[in-house]
């Protein structure tokens, strides 16, 4: 896009606007700055807004375009970097972080629906805590979904082999053959 001086700040303004109206995911708002990048080490912090009148604009532009013409091969590489903040549109639909208050909260909401289900011993701890993780991402009051990614699949086998062993664990130290004897020895 080219910015034609002459037509000025308004005229230019209007093709901007025109488009970031094109892209329906963003949002410019109507008294938003265009900024300017004034030198190519420079940070967003010292952009600056572009001029709105006509002869500050036009100044603006001749201190930039002195600053290339100070550098060896400056102005035939010269570059005008613009920017605009937009704000991005229908950003309430996307994933959250999974912060550990979050996650906690999932967990109370799982824990509260499978007691209600009954089906408190079909989930073990993995399988509980992966769906916990991504219930937390979820938006917020979105309703209580269970995971259907293989990764939960395969959770949910693993808490069912733990179970078996610690099943297995419980039987065998129940007829347990031996004891465990204490004795201190003396001497040297």
């Amino acid at each position: 896009m080219q910015i034609v001086v002459d037509e000025g700040y308004q005229v230019f303004r209007e093709k901007v606007k025109r488009i970031a109206e094109q892209k329906p995911d963003i949002e410019w708002g109507a008294d938003a700055p265009i900024m300017l990048k004034p030198t190519n080490n420079t940070t967003r912090a010292q952009y600056e807004e572009l001029a709105t009148d006509e002869s500050s604009l036009r100044q603006q532009l001749l201190r930039l375009w002195g600053f290339a013409s100070r550098r060896r091969f400056g102005q035939s590489a010269f570059k005008l970097e613009l920017f605009i903040y937009v704000t991005r549109v229908g950003q309430n639909a996307l994933l959250r972080r999974a912060t550990q208050a979050r996650v906690a909260t999932a967990a109370a909401q799982i824990e509260n629906h499978l007691a209600e289900q009954e089906a408190t011993e079909a989930f073990g701890r993995a399988s509980r805590a992966y769906w916990a993780t991504s219930q937390a991402q979820q938006p917020e009051g979105g309703p209580l979904i269970t995971p259907t990614a293989t990764t939960f699949s395969q959770l949910q086998g693993i808490d069912e082999a733990h179970g078996r062993i610690d099943a297995t664990f419980q039987a065998d130290s129940n007829e347990a053959e031996f004891v465990t004897v204490s004795c201190h020895l003396n001497g040297g």
